[in-house]
Formats: C-alpha cells, sequence, structure tokens
C-alpha cells in the first residue's frame, strides 16, 4: 500500500481525468445521433492522462522518476490518445463529400453501374482497446452495402468509417453494430453487412506461440436493411463473397463474450440491479450482455 498512499495526488488528478471522461461519453450518449458522437473540441488533452499513468508505474512499485521511466507517462498518454482519437472524430465530417452519383444507374435498388449487385470491401486491417482490459485486439473488417438512390461513396470511406469506431475503447460486437448502423445512416443505402474477425492477446502466461495462433479468435456480424431477415440473397451472396477467402462467417456466428477477454473469462457472474416489471431484483449481467450479442 506504502507505494499507492504515496501516489495520491497523481491519483487524484488520474480519478479527476476519468470522471471528464466519463462526462464525456455521457454527452455523447444524450445526442442519441451516431454520426455526430465525438467528444469535440473540449476533450482534454494527451498531458491530463499523464498523472494516471504515474500513479499506475507507483502502484507497481515502481520509481516514475527513474531513467527509464521519466518519460513513459508522457509516451503512454500519446500512444492512449492516438489510439482512442475516434472519440474525437466523426462519421459525418468523412462521409460529407465523398458521396458520388453512380454512372449507368437506373434509380433501382442495388442497380448501381448496371452491376444489379452489392459493393464489397474485405480484409480492413484495423486495431482497437479491448474495454474490459485495455489490451489491444487485432480486427479484420469486411463491409458490403447495396447502393440506393443512385448513390455510391468512395471505397475509402469505409475503411475510415470502419476505423473511427475501432479507435476507441471496443467489444467486438459493439463494433460491428456501430460501423454497420453509422454507414446505413450516413451513405444511406438500401442495406449494409459487416463482418469482424478479432483477435485478443491472451495472457501473457498463456501465451503458447509468437503468432497470432495463440490468441483467442472471435467473429461478428451485424447488418441492416436487405441484409435482414433469414432468406435475405444479399446476406447470402455477401458471406459466399467471403468464402472464397477462406472465411467462414455465419449471421449469428457470435461467440460468448466471456471467452473473448481473458481477464473477464476469469471473472464469476456479475450482479447488476436491474429493475423489471415494477419491481427490483439483482439479475446477473454477464447473461444479460451475451444475449444482447
Amino acid at each position: 500500500m506504502g507505494a499507492l498512499e504515496e501516489a495520491h495526488p497523481a491519483t487524484a488528478a488520474a480519478a479527476a481525468a476519468i470522471v471528464a471522461a466519463c462526462e464525456c461519453y455521457e454527452e455523447e450518449e444524450e445526442e442519441h445521433d451516431i454520426l455526430e458522437v465525438g467528444c469535440g473540441d473540449g476533450e482534454a488533452p494527451a498531458d491530463a492522462m499523464e498523472p494516471a499513468v504515474r500513479a499506475l508505474l507507483l502502484g507497481l512499485g515502481e520509481d516514475a522518476r527513474r531513467e527509464g521511466l521519466r518519460r513513459t507517462p508522457k509516451r503512454v498518454a500519446k500512444a492512449f490518445r492516438d489510439g482512442t482519437r475516434g472519440y474525437r472524430q466523426k462519421v459525418k465530417d468523412i462521409v460529407q463529400g465523398a458521396l458520388f452519383p453512380e454512372v449507368g444507374v437506373d434509380k433501382r435498388t442495388g442497380s448501381a453501374g448496371g452491376t444489379g449487385g452489392q459493393v464489397v470491401v474485405r480484409d480492413i486491417d484495423l486495431f482497437s482497446y479491448c474495454e474490459s482490459c485495455l489490451l489491444p485486439f487485432s480486427v479484420q473488417c469486411h463491409v458490403g452495402y447495396v447502393p440506393s438512390g443512385g448513390r455510391v461513396v468512395g471505397l475509402s470511406k469505409l475503411s475510415r468509417v470502419a476505423d473511427v469506431f475501432a479507435k476507441r475503447l471496443q467489444n467486438p460486437q459493439r463494433l460491428a453494430n456501430e460501423v454497420c448502423t453509422a454507414l446505413h445512416g450516413s451513405i444511406q443505402p438500401a442495406g449494409v453487412a459487416v463482418a469482424l474477425q478479432c483477435w485478443h492477446i491472451p495472457l501473457p502466461e498463456n501465451l503458447k506461440c509468437k503468432s497470432m495462433q495463440g490468441w483467442i479468435s472471435t467473429s461478428h456480424s451485424s447488418c441492416s436493411g436487405v441484409f435482414e431477415g433469414e432468406n435475405s440473397s444479399f446476406w447470402n451472396d455477401f458471406s459466399a463473397l467471403l468464402k472464397l477467402r477462406g472465411i467462414d462467417m455465419e449471421r449469428d456466428n457470435h461467440s460468448a463474450s466471456l471467452s473473448w477477454c481473458p481477464l473477464r473469462s476469469h471473472e464469476g457472474p456479475r450482479l447488476q440491479w436491474a429493475p423489471q416489471e415494477g419491481h427490483n431484483r439483482w439479475c446477473d449481467f454477464t447473461q444479460i450482455h451475451t444475449s444482447s450479442l
């Protein structure tokens, strides 16, 4: 406890930074517009995180003033600032001006360019931070959409929109949902399909190989519009295109959330207060979270 007690001023500053971040998150939730979500220009600079990093080092029993660690708080703050830049970006700023009329379109759904099909971009490489443990995880994203109203979007914008939400604290299913919702709302196509393959680094003591083969993997998807429905031909075409690359993506192929983060998988079911049907009761948050996936 000695190291933590000595870090009291830094801990207080870290707590203030966390409170500010939470307030910013609450403001985002109030907007209810995923295209506008972002903390904006008023977000605290990277150096506001430095006291929190110093508190962490002291909590580990380290001397934050020793050679080799003196600039670590600044470096870590800069890394997290850049790695979570999605909080300061808005989808509308990316998509606006990138919607184009498609030559040869006859105004019918899925007829852009006369192909009568969908636009698919595969193998978008991203990384994000696990919201449960803050460790990074790797993402390979595949996006498909069916143009409508004679409008298409520049292909590079699909990966940029996906990156906005990847550069936030995430879990795979919410990442897929947010990318799908944002693209549908900004492009206004007939439908959007998003498929994710994610790899989470295991706990160091469980890492048995140097390649990503030993990492914890999961696959998640989200869809809207014409991709919805059990017998959607658009979803079947989308998944068939992925299978050509050896990617087997089922619509409901959602791994249990508890098997995703190695730290959360060690936790037992968590109880959370959840009023239901006019009375209060404690319910199993683990089951709620898993079923929402």
